[in-house]
């Protein structure tokens, strides 16, 4: 169906699933509220906004920008004639950390 008939409240598919995902509060798909009780670390964390400092390392949300943090990124394939360029781009020395050292690979 058209995008204009997606949430504009007529049900214009015959299941009615062109309105069933109009906001998070009625997206039949949507993950299950996070409860702290049973998600606990490592396995599991819950920060409903995405603010929250794991492990209890910024327990009253005071200087939260001094927790170290570490970005993974991987790739799956051999470095090759067809990829190297963008290995270059990525990792040229110009980037730093916040205490000035080079990102490493």
């Amino acid at each position: 169906i058209d995008k204009g008939l997606f949430c504009d409240g007529n049900k214009d598919c015959n299941d009615g699933s062109d309105e069933n995902a109009c906001d998070i509060e009625n997206d039949p798909n949507r993950a299950p509220l996070c409860d702290k009780n049973i998600c606990k670390l490592p396995d599991c964390f819950c920060s409903e906004d995405g603010s929250e400092v794991p492990g209890d390392l910024c327990p009253d949300n005071d200087r939260c920008d001094r927790v170290p943090q570490m970005v993974t990124i991987t790739f799956d394939d051999a470095i090759n004639n067809n990829n190297i360029d963008l290995y270059d781009e990525i990792f040229n020395r110009q980037r730093r950390n916040p205490n000035g050292c080079d990102i490493k690979a």
